[in-house]
């Protein structure tokens, strides 16, 4: 019968708590509230209003406030439901 050392013992199980933990802890990213004066349009910070509220869902706004400047000639069509 063949016998591990402690060490082959120990091997058997860290390896995956430690990439079980990385990965636990890298899915705890934290995102910065966004602030300031933002550009809503074409080729701007954001293209659509869709997705300006997205990144805001989450975080929220930080303290200093946000401004949106929409660009001439932005369109936005709702759809009725």
């Amino acid at each position: 019968m063949k016998t591990r050392s402690a060490l082959q013992a120990l091997a058997g199980w860290v390896t995956p708590f430690l990439v079980c933990t990385g990965l636990l802890f890298s899915s705890f990213s934290t995102t910065a509230q966004p602030t300031g004066t933002q550009t809503v349009g074409a080729g701007s910070d954001y293209t659509t209003f869709t997705a300006t509220i997205a990144d805001l869902d989450l975080p929220g706004v930080g303290g200093g406030g946000m401004t949106f400047n929409v660009l001439a000639g932005h369109r936005v069509i709702y759809k009725k439901r």
